[in-house]
């Protein structure tokens, strides 16, 4: 603890001893008019590291929260971009099942001719040797 008299004044910044520091002095019949303006200028000093360190509280708080609000929202966005991107591979698996089933019909129904035709050619197909009977029999 630091204390003063009138021929020496305090030293400490503490905003509690230098309130106590001025009302001791404030006390005295013959207060030093010197040592309380020295007190109340050192009084507002200490006040106004205490409002700026509030003020940077206050503005950290706020980053803080801003951070916090951006991170939420990032949250949501990647979940909204999960869900697309499931909803995207559902309907393009969709989409290339649909499109194998449609070339297969397409396949067998271009197919169906061309066996129809081989069908017509060997029942038309009357073996009279065994080169053509070998023919008949591959058909």
């Amino acid at each position: 603890t630091v204390e003063g008299d009138s021929a020496n004044p305090p030293t400490t910044d503490s905003l509690e001893e230098l309130l106590n520091l001025a009302r001791a002095e404030l006390s005295k019949e013959d207060a030093d008019k010197n040592v309380l303006t020295d007190l109340v200028t050192r009084l507002e000093a200490a006040g106004s590291r205490v409002a700026d360190a509030l003020a940077s509280g206050s503005r950290a708080e706020g980053k803080v929260k801003d951070a916090i609000r951006k991170c939420e929202i990032m949250a949501l966005q990647m979940a909204e971009l999960t869900q697309d991107f499931e909803n995207y591979k559902r309907r393009s698996q969709a989409g290339q099942v649909r499109a194998e089933a449609e070339t297969k019909g397409r396949l067998v129904r271009d197919l169906i001719p061309l066996l129809d035709n081989f069908e017509l050619a060997r029942s038309s197909l009357k073996a009279t040797t065994d080169g053509e009977s070998k023919i008949h029999a591959s058909y």
